[in-house]
């Protein structure tokens, strides 16, 4: 039997931005581990600058659903 991982979905309004500190702290681990995971697991990055990134809630959920089956 597979198991069948619940990813819920978000409204464009309430899909919110995660920097890489914000999802080490809900990963906890280093923020410089949760870049690596993030480009380990290809999920698309917004970018603002050449400094300021951020990661969709909607990417993140997706992920960790993944990761856990």
């Amino acid at each position: 039997m597979s198991k069948v991982a619940f990813v819920p979905q978000l409204d464009a309004k309430d899909d919110c931005l995660f920097t890489y500190a914000e999802l080490g702290k809900r990963w906890s681990c280093h923020a410089k581990v949760a870049y690596q995971r993030v480009q380990d697991w290809g999920l698309p990055v917004v970018k603002f600058n050449t400094r300021a990134h951020a990661i969709r809630l909607s990417d993140i959920l997706r992920a960790e659903a993944e990761a856990m089956t």
